[in-house]
């Protein structure tokens, strides 16, 4: 319990100290501090396997964000670029870091076999976050234009919900592995992982890889069926701008309330429901 309160005390410096150069980097806005902090501990609290994962979503995905920074701003395709708001940074963190402080909680009242099955959960949702960034920020470089996941013969305006292209594909599966692989390593190679399950680095790996991935997936189906999409009627382009071509654009299907990030955190649900099958059946 001593060397887990000492690692609390270093995250939590580490936490503050990556805080300050994320806003000074336009990687969060400033007035999503409240939020950012309390994900970033709940995430460390859950252990150096599921803080480290989280650290290597937050920069990897911040890193793709600015890929093609002028490019991006060029064509609106990115909002991320001038920072994440309130919604979005809880979107991404408060559900994993939540199932993984329970972790912790089951772990210290006895708990430890219930802990260590829900253990990778929060590990598979986080992967589908990075997917789902890494989908997203790479995907929209794409020269071609993307096609709707359920209407693949209909073309899209890059930056649909619901929208997949070739290289936006590799890119999830690239997010999904980079987690995984990551979370593998960190139950394995850390000295000191709370709720270690013992599991082997390579079922590590396959559940948080499909699990994430699935919930990628998920996410672009729940984008397409739930968020607005609404067409040019001038050029015909199905988007989710009330404006096109200089003129209002129709409703077609979807509702108007539904964000990314909602749709994000249902996504989330999916790869938590399909990382416990996995481990059910694999572990």
């Amino acid at each position: 319990m001593i060397s887990y309160l000492v690692y609390i005390c270093l995250s939590l410096v580490l936490i503050l100290g990556l805080l300050k150069k994320s806003i000074d980097l336009n990687v969060i806005r400033r007035d999503a501090t409240r939020e950012a902090v309390l994900v970033s501990i709940l995430n460390s609290i859950a252990g150096p396997g599921q803080f480290l994962s989280y650290l290597t979503f937050v920069g990897t995905s911040s890193f793709f964000t600015r890929l093609g920074r002028e490019y991006k701003m060029s064509r609106l395709l990115s909002k991320d670029i001038y920072g994440r708001d309130r919604l979005q940074v809880v979107a991404v963190g408060l559900l994993p870091g939540a199932i993984g402080s329970i972790c912790i909680i089951l772990y210290i009242i006895g708990l430890r076999d219930t802990a260590s099955k829900l253990l990778l959960i929060p590990l598979a949702m986080i992967a589908t976050s990075n997917a789902d960034t890494w989908a997203s920020e790479i995907g929209v470089l794409y020269k071609g234009k993307p096609r709707l996941i359920l209407k693949p013969r209909l073309k899209v305006e890059p930056g649909t919900s619901g929208a997949v292209s070739p290289l936006g594909i590799v890119a999830s599966l690239g997010g999904a592995a980079t987690i995984a692989c990551v979370s593998a390593l960190a139950t394995r190679l850390t000295e000191y992982v709370l709720c270690d399950p013992n599991y082997s680095m390579q079922i590590i790996f396959m559940i948080v890889l499909v699990s994430g991935f699935v919930g990628e997936v998920s996410d672009s189906i729940f984008g397409y069926v739930l968020q607005e999409k609404r067409r040019c009627r001038i050029c015909g382009t199905i988007c989710e701008h009330e404006y096109h071509c200089g003129e209002p654009t129709e409703h077609l299907w979807g509702i108007k309330s539904i964000k990314g990030e909602h749709v994000n955190m249902m996504a989330q649900a999916i790869s938590g429901l399909t990382c416990l099958i996995l481990t059910s059946l694999l572990l």
